[in-house]
């Protein structure tokens, strides 16, 4: 991802920022002192799964499950699970034939 833009608080939290990822800008922030957090799911179409599934995880991201492609699905997807609680699936479509 390339980062966009970063609005933080006074106490250096991430009020909000974007960041590019291919052709999406995706845009997120932290929960305030009076929120209540809410984990959320985010699905995200990347050239090389493998790849960026690898980096989540040398990142910090635990893992939920590895790049995998079930039966009859064009998708290789993987999942992990960061520190903010939110769970991230990348996927990369692949050709048929292809593991």
């Amino acid at each position: 991802a390339t980062p966009l833009r970063r609005f933080e608080r006074p106490d250096g939290t991430v009020m909000h920022a974007e960041l590019r990822v291919g052709d999406v800008v995706l845009m997120m922030g932290q929960v305030g002192e009076d929120g209540e957090p809410v984990p959320s799911h985010l699905h995200l179409y990347v050239p090389d799964v493998d790849r960026v599934f690898a980096r989540a995880v040398e990142n910090g991201g635990t893992v939920v499950q590895e790049p995998t492609r079930q039966r009859d699905d064009p998708d290789r997807r993987g999942g992990v699970t960061g520190p903010g609680g939110n769970t991230w699936w990348f996927a990369t479509q692949m050709e048929p034939g292809e593991p």
